[in-house]
């Protein structure tokens, strides 16, 4: 008699099988990427895609919204292109709490970035304004969701989570997965003063 292996077997199991090349160059060049590091002036800016393999297991995980339960914010990053490409170590974060990266619906990516670029970095003397800056991130969120703002996936966190960022004020990460394209676009922002 034969049993059915639990969400947690079927989500190590595909862990081990699973990886997300990295996709050069990512989506068309961002100027909200340009613009967000032009005021962080003492940080880093970058944005990666990568692509989504076929599996049936990570399909399901995706459709039924169980990407906390399956460890996605803690293994995404430790998958060999991905750590190839963003080679940074976790820091010791709880990955499985909501809020680490919390779930926001797709047409709030432009505000949440639109809200990067009005604060500014550690050093930015004159902030975008307002009007500007959610211009600016409209482009860059219909570029992100390739102009899909149902379906696709977003989270943003605003927590140190690896060694990328200087965990003083001006921490951002956005991940989009998109699975009608099979892509995850990744946006990381930080900077000291």
């Amino acid at each position: 008699m034969s049993s059915t292996p639990s969400q947690f077997d079927r989500a190590m199991s595909m862990w081990r099988e699973i990886d997300f090349p990295l996709i050069e160059p990512p989506t068309t060049g961002l100027q909200f990427v340009e613009d967000l590091a032009a005021m962080y002036s003492n940080g880093t800016v970058l944005h990666k895609s990568f692509g989504i393999p076929e599996h049936s297991d990570f399909t399901e995980f995706i459709n039924t919204g169980a990407l906390h339960s399956i460890f996605f914010f803690e293994r995404f990053w430790q998958t060999k292109s991905v750590a190839d490409a963003l080679p940074y170590a976790l820091n010791d974060v709880t990955f499985l709490a909501p809020d680490t990266f919390r779930w926001i619906h797709p047409v709030e990516l432009s505000g949440s970035m639109a809200r990067a670029l009005v604060q500014g970095g550690a050093y930015t003397t004159e902030p975008m304004p307002a009007r500007r800056a959610m211009e600016a991130a409209g482009q860059a969120a219909e570029s992100l969701l390739a102009g899909n703002f149902q379906e696709p996936l977003v989270f943003v966190s605003c927590l140190p989570w690896s060694s990328f960022f200087y965990d003083v004020a001006w921490d951002y990460s956005w991940l989009i997965i998109r699975p009608a394209d099979s892509r995850i676009e990744v946006v990381l922002a930080t900077d000291t003063d």
